[in-house]
């Protein structure tokens, strides 16, 4: 069964998972990890304690401590972003272009395109909407 895990994680590591440099996490494995969980990764700093920003992974492999000098309580855990945050960043670029193209500023159109990337990651995020 899959589990959620809530970790803190330092700026600079949050903002390398974000921008897809940082492909792993190196934890001490008191949480029992499981390839398949997931991690709700929450900025966190000494000063200001929690930022409110936060990604999910998912675990994709786990390195197990007490080889290559990793201690035994240790793991490196390789993570991965959802699918629900790749399409939300993607989704995000996009609007982001979008809005800069003299075409948008002109009549300020949504094109039907955007419009359908925009429900399939509420679906994505909340489930498919019945229609009566």
């Amino acid at each position: 069964m899959q589990k959620t895990h809530e970790l803190k994680t330092l700026p600079e590591y949050f903002q390398a998972v974000k921008n897809g440099h940082k492909t792993f996490e190196i934890r001490k494995n008191d949480r029992n990890f499981k390839v398949g969980d997931f991690l709700i990764l929450k900025e966190w700093s000494h000063k200001a304690g929690y930022t409110g920003e936060s990604i999910e992974v998912v675990i994709s492999y786990i390195f197990e401590g007490d080889w290559y000098g990793l201690d035994g309580e240790y793991c490196i855990l390789a993570i991965k972003k959802t699918e629900v945050e790749i399409q939300l960043l993607e989704l995000i670029n996009d609007i982001a272009d979008w809005f800069k193209h003299d075409e948008f500023k002109a009549n300020q159109v949504w094109s039907a395109s955007y419009i359908k990337r925009l429900v399939k990651v509420y679906e994505l995020l909340y489930g498919k909407k019945e229609t009566n």
